[in-house]
């Protein structure tokens, strides 16, 4: 299947073309070569750009299919319980009319930490199986066979909470620094990126001690007038670790 859309605004993601012609052969973008296409397009007035991609998402049904109309080609789920992310998986891998799906699976946080509170929150029944209990970390020693159990369900990444309720004003059990230091190794041991759940500047230190390789929030209580915000924006470009804002 040859799709030729013509005379559309172009933005690679760096540059601007005002105008050019954009041939799709089969699921690859390729060079006009002057050939017939099997369906063409009027592009005037219009423009063509790659797919958005939503780096911290928590994906429920019919969540893709939205994403897919603003744009968004892609979800990066940060917290999905098992039942609810096979489905998701599946909805992704069967269907063309979705956004592609990666997943963190079941976070790791202490027992009863972050998001325990929120799952057992009024209402939250309604979503069926995307709350429920889940397995958590009580210390160091857990950390292999948790990385081991979310490989084995699949997940790109894992994701790792770091958040005593400071900032929400409920206190919260939170996974020591040795223990983050400790799901991180086994993370990268196993091939994974781990990013963290990190709201506080404290907690953000915590992870990037740790080795983190990218942070799921900004730091709530970073002033962007004071020295130590600076301070902090600078250690995790040092460390080549990502933010995403949520």
């Amino acid at each position: 299947m040859r799709t030729l859309i013509r005379d559309v605004r172009v933005f690679d993601g760096e540059r601007t073309v005002p105008r050019a012609d954009v041939l799709i052969d089969d699921a690859l973008i390729a060079e006009p070569d002057g050939r017939p296409a099997d369906v063409e397009i009027d592009g005037s007035g219009r423009t063509v750009l790659p797919g958005l991609i939503d780096a911290h998402t928590h994906v429920f049904d019919g969540d893709l299919a939205q994403a897919l109309t603003f744009g968004v080609t892609t979800e990066l789920d940060m917290f999905c319980l098992p039942q609810n992310l096979a489905r998701q998986r599946r909805i992704a891998a069967e269907r063309d009319d979705v956004a592609d799906l990666r997943s963190a699976g079941v976070l790791a946080t202490a027992p009863g930490g972050h998001p325990s509170q929120l799952m057992a929150a009024e209402g939250m029944a309604a979503l069926g199986d995307a709350v429920g209990p889940f397995e958590t970390v009580a210390d160091a020693g857990q950390a292999r066979a948790f990385v081991a159990a979310r490989l084995a369900e699949g997940a790109d990444y894992l994701k790792i909470a770091i958040d005593g309720g400071t900032v929400s004003g409920t206190p919260l059990p939170v996974l020591g620094p040795d223990v983050v230091a400790a799901l991180v190794e086994a993370a990268h041991d196993a091939g994974l990126q781990a990013i963290a759940h990190a709201v506080t500047t404290k907690d953000a230190l915590v992870a990037l001690d740790a080795g983190v390789d990218g942070l799921a929030h900004v730091c709530f209580d970073a002033d962007p007038l004071d020295s130590a915000a600076d301070d902090l924006a600078a250690r995790i470009a040092a460390q080549g670790s990502s933010s995403s804002v949520r």
